[in-house]
């Protein structure tokens, strides 16, 4: 009687990859392109400082998903 002894080894990598905000580490969920570059931002910091973005940005896109996620 002949025992094959069979080896799996399986891996799974799992790589998740996001813009994060350029204020903290939490993920951006706004992309504001002002006449000098971009900067990202998370909710929390695009509402606080909204009022002055409006003002002086080109664009404010939103990015990926949901806002408030």
């Amino acid at each position: 009687m002949t025992t094959k002894v069979i080896k799996t080894i399986s891996t799974k990598t799992t790589v998740t990859s996001y813009q994060s905000c350029d204020s903290c580490l939490a993920r951006a969920k706004f992309k504001v392109t002002f006449s000098f570059g971009e900067l990202d931002f998370c909710f929390h910091h695009f509402k606080e400082h909204e009022e002055s973005l409006k003002k002086t940005a080109e664009s404010i896109s939103p990015i990926g998903g949901s806002h408030e996620d």
